[in-house]
């Protein structure tokens, strides 16, 4: 029977579905349910009948640790940012692979973060972080600056500020209980991937006992204003020496952070100075294993459930034919309400290379300005002759597609 691998349930970058396709004949999969965990309970719904799953509510870490122990898993890992830290001490209770508690702080917290990445000398950022109940502007605080949670993923509750008018508006409409961090705000140039594309790229990378390597560098549409991501591509845009800066960067702040194991996803924002860390995951990015299994062969979930056990495969950099898209069907900027009718989507199938469409809001359904970049609509699935045969029918997308929405 293949290794058993523990998967920590929550809301992340892979369903239940995807994570059961891409384990088979290579692991076995045990789902582990803690229902405090956002997005468990869901999650957990996918689950077929036959499915292996441990219940580990309420339980202490060593309680779950034991609950798992007849399991034999010889791995533990999750797909959800927020339940990060509850799968690393699970694997420290074992005894298995995984993010020592120091990293799981860096990579969840940041703040953390931040300080990390400064201290090691990689990237140095002006931030401050706001504990809850904060309504001051702190001493210093350059505008225009970047407001968001200090544990979050997705941009939810993320916005830009750029005076002290908007910084005290925003902190008063923000949730409540839950800290802060203001950070500089990286004036990105368009000119870096293209005037079409983004100002910021992520890269994809794997880490199996302190060896990693760099699998590909994501390419992005444009952040709305409030920065939800509206689409990615492969291959990216990036001239040559650009994308060896990136690389470079990107290697330095996964070491400075203490990164050993599994895999991460970080965000980096293109300037006109040079790129700048926008944040380190320890997790695959949203919406990256579909579009790179889309672009080529490689399975990012299937290789993530591997390294759980401590393996690392040889992954061969991945060679691509033409641009591979998604771009999200995104509702405009901070909308609110609930959706009335979404049009456009027959002629958007209808455009050359649009592979499929996928559309998951429906009418009626309650839209919030705060739900980040998980607020999209559907997805747009297609392949290019090449970036601007891409930007062409990105904008066409675009521009087809229309909604009502009713406050």
């Amino acid at each position: 029977m293949p290794d058993a691998v523990g998967i920590v349930l929550g809301l992340g970058s892979a369903s239940v579905p995807t994570v059961l396709a891409a384990a088979a004949r290579k692991v076995t999969p045990v789902f582990v349910l803690d229902r405090q965990l956002p997005g468990a309970e869901d999650q957990m719904q996918q689950l077929p009948p036959r499915a292996l799953l441990a219940d580990i509510t309420g339980q202490s870490d060593k309680q779950a640790g034991n609950t798992l122990a007849g399991f034999s898993l010889k791995g533990i890992t999750t797909f959800s940012e927020y339940a990060l830290p509850r799968a690393s001490a699970l694997a420290c209770a074992l005894g298995l692979p995984g993010h020592d508690a120091g990293t799981v702080k860096a990579l969840t917290e940041k703040t953390v973060q931040r300080e990390a990445l400064s201290a090691a000398g990689v990237h140095a950022c002006r931030f401050e972080h706001l504990p809850a109940g904060s309504c001051g502007v702190p001493p210093g605080m350059v505008f225009p600056a970047v407001l968001k949670p200090v544990v979050g993923a997705g941009s939810v509750h993320t916005l830009l500020v750029r005076d002290e008018t908007e910084f005290r508006y925003a902190l008063a409409q923000a949730p409540q209980g839950i800290d802060f961090i203001v950070e500089e705000f990286f004036q990105g140039d368009p000119a870096v991937a293209g005037a079409d594309f983004g100002d910021y790229v992520s890269v994809e990378s794997l880490h199996c006992d302190g060896q990693s390597q760099q699998i590909c560098v994501t390419g992005k549409l444009p952040l709305t204003p409030s920065f939800r991501e509206t689409g990615m591509f492969l291959p990216c845009s990036l001239p040559q020496p650009v994308l060896a800066e990136v690389r470079a960067l990107e290697a330095q702040a996964v070491a400075a952070l203490g990164v050993r194991h599994g895999i991460t996803h970080t965000e980096i924002k293109l300037t006109s100075s040079g790129p700048k860390i926008i944040e380190v995951n320890g997790r695959l990015g949203g919406y990256v294993p579909e579009i790179l299994k889309r672009a080529s062969d490689v399975n990012l979930v299937q290789l993530a459930l591997l390294l759980a056990v401590g393996k690392l495969p040889s992954v061969a950099e991945p060679g691509f034919e033409g641009v591979t898209y998604q771009v999200f069907l995104t509702p405009p900027d901070r909308a609110a309400g609930r959706i009335g009718r979404i049009g456009g989507i027959d002629s958007i199938s209808e455009i050359e290379g649009v592979r499929q469409v996928e559309v998951r809001a429906q009418p009626g359904d309650l839209l919030s300005a705060e739900d980040g970049t998980q607020g999209l609509l559907g997805v747009v699935y297609g392949q290019a002759a090449d970036s601007g045969s891409f930007a062409a029918a990105a904008k066409q997308i675009n521009d087809l597609l229309h909604m009502e929405i009713s406050t």
